[in-house]
């Protein structure tokens, strides 16, 4: 029978897929949804519809830099899919399985056109919904924040930020109404409301107007309130996977805009409680946790006021950073159950404002000058009772002190402090804390003051009397080196700043020789550690080679040489030194592996295996229904050597909470007893070109 035919090369494909032999599962399916279009509809969008997943499977093992082939079959099944079979479930996975490719490839604006093709009426239509708007809105931060002359149009921006607006209400409104009022609130409906909040919190609606929800009420207001989905019972450890609400990324995400709407309110005693739990998701108990939530706390408020003003909203910016004054001041001023968490968030944020208000010098100044006092208050407690700040919160805090002497101009004030605080063997041997006395060192040279050019000799190759200052040439070797035993995306960051600030200082003390033998001296120092440093790099993420490609033409040009781009990859190095050599170059054997660190967390994947059982429970419940299982199930394996995270290695952006889109899938099921192992079998796909770099 023709029927029982057709049925065979459905089931001939998905075996191949069962059987991990994509190749084989792809081509078999695309002739079959080729040859039996018009024959068979059914039987070629089912063929059509795994071929793609082949495709997609092997997309993910693939090499980053070497599946060009993969991505663009995939999305030649996907389009066939959407153009030939429009209202078909088939046609809504493939949809879905493109929208999270684009969102892989941060092609942010094609994944939201992708998953908005998913019908009203569909099963994943509020999932496909939320992304949407997820994804238009990271797309809307992420332009946002570039430098003005990148940025796109303020009436395309202004167009992603409605278009984010509209599917994260509709997808709200969907699945508040889909899913009952006594059961579970489902992850992306509390991600989504987080979202939205944060979007109110930037336009200033904190409570509802009309059928407009704001900020406060889509965090607290049952059914599925956030602050409820987010909570756990105390001392209970929170889950670790940032995608999911009551892990302490998100719950802390969702306190801060809490808070942040609260202050908008001015409803300050409301604001006080948010503070509090927002203290209690870190851990009162975990002091690196806890001062590492309130700096973000600090940072993520510092990127949103700019992003107001970059958006052309400068007096809404305004509003915002007058309600933080007004709170923190009155915060401040209760001296009653101060504690070191209470001064330190009041630090911290002020010096959020200040750093936000840079282009209007006095106001900054006077923002500095309150976190000073709020940093000093610290030492001052902790000097009297050292029980009040532990030993690191309160060398940090030391540290934030001499910043805000910089930022004020005080150097000499700032000098003071850090000679104090380097006689301390800890502070001393602390990246940190070196980090900070080679900035104030560079700050100082940079001042205007007479003669204070000088400093940049320190700020560049330290000093080892009356105190051990390393200078950026040191500081930049041990957070190296530090990297390579230990790495950490902070510490990578403290180094490209450190590399980057040795060269500066280097150009800026080469225009201040008074010979021309001396004035070339300096310059080939700079730019020798400049083009060693990206020599010896891998990669430089693209911020990164921007600015650092800018110096080293600076410093070809200075030198009156025709400026070239920067040379990044390998090459032969001198050998590394246990000290700086004395012209602050950079001595190295081996590279840090500066990679870039991905932009969004990679969608959390499990096992691929299934079991041949698999193919009865096909012919029962259909081939659709068994795309979505296996697609919820599969998982990179070595053969493609996948550089693709199973768990989420980095938080979610500042720009708030990302999508999960793994999730769109349906709800994953166990997957059954792996299959015996398959025959060694080519792994080239056909049409592959069979020869050229692999990345």
């Amino acid at each position: 029978e023709p029927a029982e035919l057709y049925r065979a090369n459905v089931l001939l494909v998905y075996g191949y897929l069962l059987d991990d032999r994509l190749l084989e599962a792809a081509a078999v399916g695309e002739f079959t949804m080729r040859s039996l279009l018009k024959q068979s509809p059914e039987s070629a969008k089912n063929a059509g519809l795994f071929a793609m997943l082949a495709f997609d499977l092997a997309y993910q093992k693939a090499d980053k830099g070497n599946r060009e082939f993969e991505y663009r079959k995939l999305i030649e099944f996907a389009t066939r899919l959407d153009r030939e079979f429009p209202d078909s479930d088939q046609a809504n996975e493939a949809r879905q399985v493109v929208a999270k490719v684009m969102w892989d490839e941060r092609k942010l604006d094609e994944a939201a056109a992708w998953w908005n093709k998913v019908p009203a009426g569909a099963t994943h239509y509020a999932g496909a919904q939320l992304s949407t708007g997820q994804a238009y809105w990271v797309q809307y931060t992420t332009r946002l924040n570039l430098p003005e002359e990148k940025r796109p149009a303020k009436e395309k921006l202004t167009e992603w930020r409605e278009l984010a607006i509209k599917h994260l209400e509709i997808g709200i409104a969907e699945r508040m109404r889909s899913t009952p009022v006594d059961s579970a609130s489902p992850d992306d409906l509390i991600r989504g409301k987080m979202t939205l909040a944060q979007i109110r919190n930037l336009s200033g609606i904190y409570h509802t107007v009309d059928k407009t929800a704001g900020s406060i009420e889509l965090l607290t207001a049952e059914p599925h309130s956030v602050v409820q989905a987010i909570s756990v019972p105390r001392d209970t450890e929170r889950p670790k996977s940032s995608s999911n609400p009551k892990s302490r990324v998100l719950a802390s995400f969702a306190y801060q805009q809490l808070l942040k709407g609260q202050i908008g309110a001015k409803d300050l005693d409301a604001a006080r409680e948010a503070r509090f739990k927002l203290e209690e998701v870190a851990g009162s108990d975990d002091a690196e946790a806890l001062t590492q939530v309130f700096v973000e706390f600090g940072q993520k408020l510092e990127e949103e006021l700019q992003q107001l003003k970059a958006a052309g909203e400068k007096d809404r910016a305004n509003e915002v950073l007058a309600g933080f004054e007004a709170f923190l001041n009155d915060l401040f001023e209760r001296q009653e159950g101060q504690n070191f968490t209470s001064l330190f968030w009041i630090a911290e944020t002020f010096t959020s404002l200040a750093d936000s208000s840079s282009e209007e010098r006095e106001r900054a100044k006077e923002f500095y000058a309150k976190a000073g006092a709020a940093y000093q208050q610290i030492v001052s407690k902790a000097t009297a009772d050292p029980k009040f700040a532990q030993p690191d919160q309160l060398l940090y805090s030391k540290m934030r002190l001499v910043n805000c002497k910089q930022s004020q101009g005080d150097f000499t004030g700032g000098e003071t402090l850090l000679k104090e605080v380097l006689r301390e063997k800890k502070a001393a041997e602390s990246p940190n804390m070196q980090f900070a006395a080679a900035s104030l060192y560079q700050a100082w040279a940079s001042s205007g003051e007479p003669e204070a050019w000088k400093k940049y000799s320190i700020a560049i190759k330290g000093m080892t009397s009356p105190i051990t200052v390393w200078g950026w040439a040191y500081t930049a070797q041990k957070l190296q080196r530090k990297q390579m035993t230990q790495p950490d995306p902070r510490f990578a960051s403290l180094e490209f700043d450190a590399r980057y600030n040795l060269g500066v200082c280097q150009l800026a003390l080469a225009k201040q020789q008074t010979t021309p033998a001396e004035r070339s001296k300096v310059l080939a120092q700079a730019k020798s550690g400049v083009e060693t440093f990206a020599r010896l790099s891998k990669s430089l993420p693209p911020e990164q080679f921007e600015r650092f490609n800018t110096l080293y033409r600076d410093i070809q040009q200075e030198g009156g040489a025709l400026p070239v781009d920067l040379p990044v990859g390998s090459a032969a190095v001198a050998p590394e030194k246990t000290q700086p050599t004395a012209d602050g170059s950079i001595p190295a054997t081996e590279p840090a592996d500066v990679a870039a660190t991905p932009v969004a967390n990679a969608p959390a994947q499990q096992s691929a295996q299934t079991s041949y059982g698999m193919i009865a429970l096909m012919v029962l419940i259909g081939a659709g229904a068994i795309a979505a299982i296996l697609y919820a199930s599969r998982k990179p394996t070595k053969r493609y050597s996948s550089r693709r995270s199973t768990e989420p290695s980095v938080a979610p952006p500042q720009s708030g909470p990302e999508p999960d889109p793994e999730a769109l899938s349906g709800p994953a099921s166990s997957p059954p007893p792996a299959p015996p192992a398959p025959k060694p079998k080519p792994t080239r796909l056909p049409g592959k070109p069979k020869s050229g770099p692999a990345g």
